[in-house]
C-alpha cells in the first residue's frame, strides 16, 4: 500500500537474494546453450551480429515459446486500437514457428524503445530490442540460403551420370550429364540442424542436406560448353584421320615371317625374291601374299615401319578391298618381277599423291606446317606453305601474334608482342615452299605460350591479293598434321 514500509526478515532477504542468484544462473546457462546450438549456423553464416542486419532479410527464429517463458515478454502484436500489446502465447503465430520464414520490414520506434517489425503473408509482429532479451542468437537467416539456392541453380545446373541411375535417353545431354532443377531449400526444426535442398533430374527427385552437396559430381553451363567443344574436336580430328587413312590404304605395306621354313628359303633364294612380303590386315589376323593368300598370326610377322603397323590395326575391316588388291599386286611384283605391276603401282600411287593434292586444293588447305624454332631464350617460327590457288604466289605477308597461358595478348622482354613476316615467291601452282625465321621473340623468363597467326595475306604475280584473318578462318586452311615435325 502506499506509504506503508515493509520489513523482511534475514532469512527472507537471504531467500530472496539466492533466488535471484539462481535465476540469474538459469538465465545465463540459457543463453549459452543458445549459444551453442548455434554454432553449426555460424559455419554456414547464416546468423546475424546486429539486429540491423536482418531489415530487409527473410528471417526464421527459434524456440520463441522457451524464450518468452524463460526470459520474459519480447514478442509484440498490435490490437485492434493499433497499440502495441504483448504476446503470451506464441502458438497461435504460425510464422514464427520453428523453421518459418518471415520478412524482416524494419525497425520502429515507439516511446522510447526500439522494436523489429516483421510480416508474414497473414500477420506483422514486433520483437523487442533490448539488452534484457538477448534473442537475437535465435535468428537465422533466409536470405543467406537464398543466395545458395541460387548459386546452385546458376553452377551445378547438370548432374554428372551416376551408374546407379537409369536415365532416359532424351534427359541426358552429351552422353555424360543429366538436366538438374533446383526446386527449395528447406530449414529444420531445430537450430542446430543443417539446411535441406532438393532437386529433380530426370524422373527423380533428391533430397540433401547442405554439408552432403558436393560440387564436383555437378557440372555448369561452361562446363557443358568445354564438353561439347571437346568432344566437337574429337570427331573433327576422327574425320580428318578417317580422310588421311583412306588415302594410306593405297601405300603397301611389308613385313616379314619370324619362322621361314628351309624349303621356304630355299624357294625364295631361288627366285632372288627378297624375305620381305606384302600383308594386308584384318584385326590380329594378317593375309600374306605369296602366289596364294594366305593367313598367319600377327605375332610371327615383323614390320619394319611400327607406324604403318599400327596404322593397320586402327583401321581394321576400313578400306580392306583396296589394302587387299593392292597387296596382291605388290607381292606380285616382289614374286614374279612383273614390270607392268611395277607401273601399276605406280599409277596407284601417283593417284594417290593426285587425290591428297586434289583434297588440299578442294579444301583450300595451304599451311603443311606451323613450328617453332629455339634458340636459347629466343625463338623463331618456321612455315612451310603449299600453293592450293589457281595463280602463281609473289609475296605471303603474315603477321604472329604472341599470347601467354591464360590466352592474353603477351609482349616478349623487348616488348615485342608482335611480328610481320613475309615469304618471297615465286610459288608455282601446286608448289610446296618452306621459311624460317630466327629469333622473332625473347623470352627468357618463359611467359609466352604461343604465338598464333592472326593474318596472312597473298600477293599473286598478276597484282590480285587474297587475306585471311582470325584463328577460326585461319584454322580451316591448316593440314591436319602441320604441327608435327617431319624432320625433312
Amino acid at each position: 500500500m502506499p506509504g506503508t514500509w515493509i520489513t523482511l526478515s534475514s532469512s527472507e532477504s537471504s531467500l530472496k537474494i539466492l533466488t535471484n542468484k539462481l535465476l540469474a544462473m538459469k538465465r545465463i546457462i540459457l543463453i549459452l546453450l543458445v549459444s551453442l546450438s548455434s554454432l553449426y549456423i555460424y559455419g554456414q553464416n547464416d546468423k546475424f551480429s546486429t539486429y540491423a542486419e536482418m531489415v530487409g532479410k527473410e528471417v526464421t527464429f527459434y524456440d520463441a515459446a522457451q524464450q518468452i517463458k524463460a526470459l520474459g515478454k519480447f514478442l509484440f502484436v498490435k490490437n485492434e486500437k493499433g497499440k502495441l500489446v504483448a504476446v503470451k502465447d506464441v502458438t497461435p503465430f504460425q510464422s514464427i514457428q520453428n523453421g518459418e520464414c518471415f520478412h524482416v520490414n524494419q525497425i520502429v520506434t515507439i516511446k522510447d524503445k526500439q522494436y523489429l517489425e516483421c510480416s508474414s503473408a497473414n500477420e506483422t509482429i514486433y520483437f523487442l530490442v533490448s539488452e534484457k532479451y538477448p534473442i537475437l542468437p535465435n535468428f537465422r537467416s533466409a536470405t543467406v540460403w537464398e543466395e545458395v539456392l541460387r548459386s546452385l541453380r546458376e553452377e551445378c545446373p547438370y548432374l554428372k551420370l551416376q551408374d546407379k541411375q537409369k536415365y532416359a535417353q532424351n534427359d541426358i545431354v552429351l552422353g555424360k550429364f543429366v538436366k538438374v532443377a533446383w526446386n527449395k531449400f528447406e530449414f529444420p526444426k531445430t537450430i542446430g540442424s543443417d539446411v535441406f535442398f532438393s532437386y529433380n533430374h530426370g524422373r527423380y527427385t533428391s533430397r540433401i542436406p547442405y554439408a552432403s552437396i558436393r560440387r564436383s559430381d555437378f557440372a555448369s553451363e561452361r562446363d557443358i560448353q568445354e564438353e561439347k567443344r571437346r568432344q566437337d574436336e574429337e570427331e573433327r580430328r576422327r574425320v580428318e584421320l578417317e580422310k588421311k587413312d583412306s588415302i594410306d590404304d593405297y601405300i603397301p605395306i611389308i613385313a616379314r615371317s619370324k619362322y621361314h621354313d628351309s624349303d621356304w628359303n630355299e624357294m625364295l633364294d631361288s627366285l632372288g625374291v627378297d624375305k620381305h612380303h606384302v600383308y594386308a590386315i584384318i584385326d590380329n589376323k594378317a593375309h600374306v601374299y605369296h602366289w596364294k593368300e594366305k593367313t598367319v598370326s600377327l605375332d610371327s610377322l615383323v614390320f619394319d615401319d611400327e607406324e604403318r603397323y599400327q596404322f593397320l590395326l586402327r583401321r581394321g575391316n576400313k578400306g580392306l578391298a583396296i589394302r587387299k588388291q593392292i597387296a596382291f599386286q605388290q607381292d606380285s611384283v616382289m614374286l614374279l618381277g612383273v614390270a607392268h605391276c611395277l607401273d601399276s603401282l605406280r599409277n596407284i600411287s601417283q593417284r594417290a599423291e593426285n587425290e591428297y593434292y586434289n583434297e588440299l586444293n578442294r579444301q583450300q588447305i595451304f599451311i603443311l606446317k606451323d613450328l617453332y624454332s629455339y634458340s636459347e631464350y629466343r625463338f623463331g617460327k618456321k612455315f612451310k606453305f603449299y600453293n592450293c590457288f589457281n595463280k602463281r604466289i609473289k609475296y605471303i605477308n603474315i603477321t604472329l601474334t604472341a599470347y601467354n597461358g591464360v590466352g592474353d595478348i603477351q609482349r616478349d622482354d623487348i616488348g615485342r608482342s608482335s611480328a610481320k613476316l613475309r615469304g618471297i615467291g615465286p610459288i608455282e601452282k601446286g608448289d610446296i615452299a618452306s621459311y624460317d625465321w630466327d629469333e622473332l621473340f625473347w623470352d627468357d623468363n618463359d611467359i609466352i605460350n604461343k604465338v598464333l597467326i592472326t593474318n596472312i595475306s597473298f600477293t599473286f604475280f598478276d597484282g590480285t591479293t587474297k587475306s585471311y584473318s582470325g584463328k577460326a578462318n585461319i584454322d580451316k586452311h591448316r593440314a591436319a598434321n602441320c604441327y608435327e615435325d617431319d624432320d625433312d
